[in-house]
């Protein structure tokens, strides 16, 4: 939100017309939610406003490799705790049945 509104804004304000502010407008939920909350209109929409603002495509893309490093890091961070959780309980059970070491 923090970068992607003040950027929607500029570009609300170079709109050269009231269909494209109204476009721009219209995207404004659809730039700031999370992609699985987002309908096929919402997501078609974005892809509208995308083409039409390079500094929108270019902050949305960012934000998107952001969220997939983040995605990443949690999912990695949950496997070793896991991992972790299942090596402590091997270890009083003293058997090699759940990693198969």
């Amino acid at each position: 939100k923090e970068v992607m509104l003040p950027v929607l804004s500029k570009e609300k304000q170079k709109a050269k017309n009231k269909d494209s502010w109204r476009l721009l407008d219209a995207a404004k939920h659809v730039l700031i939610r999370c992609d699985r909350l987002v309908d096929e209109q919402g997501k078609n929409r974005l892809q509208e406003v995308l083409k039409k603002s390079q500094a929108l495509e270019q902050v949305y893309q960012f934000r998107q490799k952001l969220m997939e490093i983040w995605n990443k890091t949690t999912f990695s961070q949950v496997l070793n705790k896991l991992i972790s959780i299942l090596l402590t309980f091997q270890y009083y059970l003293g058997s090699n049945i759940i990693l198969g070491i």
